[in-house]
């Protein structure tokens, strides 16, 4: 393993996941990724990196961190394993499974980052769950022990999706209609088109 990259690696992982962004920034996470896909060796070390910093006293670096991991998650073998099998920090940490560790503030991303959590670890199941007993197990520890509705989720973002499908199409609307006035506007003034 280069040390410089190494560091790089680690740089780069404190940087997104401390930035305080609610999205993941583009450039430092495809440089992450690259990093990653040199060698396992800097999946390993990114994994310990994100399991440090996902301790963290805040939710919004939890919520980075978060995002984080399941762009690895669904690109590594590697990452899978190691966090298939440290898949009770995630639950601890990201959606408050044990109530002696309450989820930190800001209170309101404490909750985006619950949901968020229950999102990844439904869409993992379904695309790896089969593959990884581990991820089997939680789902089943979360679906039956903490009654997580993922049934409800899955309604919950075809919802969401329809009412951004009906806010696009109503923009697209109110976009037609001003552009329908400025030609209006045009022809009325005698403007060549």
């Amino acid at each position: 393993m280069d040390i410089g990259v190494h560091r790089d690696l680690c740089k780069l992982i404190e940087d997104i996941t401390t930035s305080g962004n609610s999205a993941l920034d583009e450039v430092p996470c495809k440089a992450i990724k690259n990093i990653c896909k040199k060698s396992d060796l800097y999946v390993k070390a990114a994994f310990t990196m994100l399991m440090d910093q996902i301790e963290r006293e805040h939710s919004q670096i939890r919520m980075s961190c978060l995002l984080l991991i399941d762009q690895l998650f669904c690109r590594s073998h590697t990452f899978r394993l190691l966090l298939t099998a440290d898949l009770q920090k995630i639950m601890w940490c990201c959606i408050g499974t044990n109530a002696s560790m309450p989820l930190p503030r800001p209170r309101n991303v404490a909750e985006s980052l619950r949901s968020q959590a229950v999102k990844c670890i439904s869409e993992w199941h379904q695309r790896f769950g089969e593959h990884y007993k581990k991820l089997e197990l939680g789902y089943s520890y979360l679906r039956r022990t903490k009654k997580v509705d993922f049934a409800n989720l899955e309604a919950q973002n075809n919802q969401e999706r329809m009412r951004a499908e009906a806010e696009a199409q109503r923009k697209q609307v109110v976009l037609q209609r001003k552009l329908d006035a400025v030609k209006q506007q045009m022809d009325g003034t005698g403007v060549v088109q």
